[in-house]
């Protein structure tokens, strides 16, 4: 008997709702599949070689980094959910060959990412039935040999998450997870109590902690009103002309010329290969010998981009810097070259270049990404595997289109190898083919 049906003009049945918070990143990965992964590795003595490669995971913005990944407990959510989204690079040189567990969580990722996108078309319902029979499917080999038991309700709710989205719309709508993080905040502030009548010294702490916040938006203001320029300008320097363009360039360096920059990369054939470029690709007319090439370093570059997930404005800002944060930066991009399939550069250098005509183009130089046929123990589904080329190229800045997260792949011969990352959010996930 459940109270629930003594209630007169309601079903408690209808009014459940499928949430992303618990039912998947506190529930299914993060109590279940995560910790009997964490057991494996423990039994084939593999705790510390996975601890080792989530710490070497590239940095990304808003993309919590782990340096101890197996040794602190998480109750946040969003952690487990940041570890789900690199987990398969980290571990499946780890695990035997053709592993029904890298296999499970596989399509668990796509059926978990698939459910978490903002807009769900219908179309989109066929390759999640597909999702959901595919890690049912993987499950059952788990269990013959884990001996794991997927038998509880959070894994019972896959069967009904597809009626959820039908009639009451994707589960981003209706997650628990907002202020999710404000339960972390209240925690904080009643370890500063003693305990004891509470209510009175919460809101004494939270009354100090706002005053101080008006503080300092009157400081940021005043500061804001006497200057010309934003505290944003100063840190990345961004093109204020350029808000009308797909992309902006930022935190810009001295202007210098071809030649001298090519003494600074060490690379002889630098100048020559530009003029080639622009030759072919900016200019009409050559540009004839002796011809003074001007150029101007920067150090990140704003990408404005569609979503393909609810087709509003992103932006990305991308790095290239040798001491960002103390540490060397230089991040990957996506780039329009009229193909279907995706193509991946890395960045080198970014370049504002002003020719003899005045006319000034932005460039980037690069290191171009092909896919490679090396494949790890166990292939995933839509695995990408890229192999960096050690030639240099250039692309104009207009063809570069959004950010994108490459993981190494670890315990391989090759240290030009990387997996692109397809989780890193609802964009990547659909430009990948998921």
């Amino acid at each position: 008997m459940n109270f629930f049906w003594l209630l007169p003009n309601s079903d408690p049945y209808s009014a459940n709702l499928y949430d992303l918070l618990h039912s998947d990143e506190s529930g299914k990965w993060g109590k279940h599949l995560w910790p009997l992964l964490l057991d494996v590795l423990k039994e084939n003595g593999f705790k510390g070689r996975l601890t080792l490669n989530m710490g070497k995971v590239p940095r990304w913005p808003s993309l919590k980094h782990f340096p101890n990944v197996t040794t602190e407990e998480y109750t946040d959510g969003q952690a487990f959910l940041d570890i789900l989204k690199c987990i398969l690079p980290c571990v499946v040189q780890l695990l035997p060959a053709n592993s029904c567990l890298v296999k499970c969580i596989r399509f668990y990722q796509l059926y978990r990412f698939t459910i978490g996108l903002e807009c769900f078309r219908e179309d989109q319902t066929p390759r999640l039935r597909k999702y959901i029979a595919k890690y049912e499917k993987h499950c059952k080999e788990v269990t013959a040999k884990y001996e794991k038991d997927f038998n509880f309700y959070k894994q019972h709710a896959i069967a009904h998450v597809i009626d959820d989205i039908h009639d009451k719309g994707p589960p981003p709508g209706y997650s628990t997870r907002p202020g999710e993080g404000f339960h972390q905040e209240v925690k904080e502030v009643y370890a500063q109590t003693n305990g004891k009548n509470t209510d009175p010294q919460l809101a004494r702490i939270d009354e100090n902690k706002e005053a101080f916040a008006r503080i300092r938006m009157a400081v940021d203001e005043y500061d804001k009103l006497h200057s010309t320029v934003t505290e944003e300008e100063k840190d990345n320097n961004f093109d204020r002309e350029g808000s009308e363009l797909q992309w902006s360039l930022g935190s810009p360096l001295k202007w210098t010329t071809a030649e001298l920059l090519q003494q600074d990369l060490r690379d002889k054939n630098f100048a020559t290969n530009l003029r080639l470029f622009l030759n072919e690709f900016v200019l009409d007319q050559p540009l004839q010998p002796g011809e003074v090439i001007q150029l101007q370093r920067h150090q990140c570059i704003r990408l404005r981009y569609q979503s393909c997930v609810n087709w509003t404005e992103r932006t990305d800002i991308l790095r290239c810097n040798p001491n960002f944060h103390s540490r060397e930066r230089y991040d990957h991009v996506l780039a329009n070259n009229e193909s279907q399939d995706i193509t991946v550069a890395h960045l080198v250098e970014l370049l504002r270049c002003r020719l003899p005509d005045k006319s000034v183009h932005d460039l980037a130089l690069i290191r171009m990404l092909k896919p490679s046929k090396w494949t790890p123990k166990t292939k995933w589904s839509n695995c990408r595997v890229y192999d960096e080329e050690k030639s240099f190229n250039f692309i104009l800045a207009k063809v570069l289109i959004r950010s994108a997260h490459m993981i190494p792949v670890f315990d391989a011969k090759k240290v030009s190898l990387t997996y692109l990352n397809d989780l890193i959010d609802g964009d990547m996930f659909l430009r990948a083919g998921n």
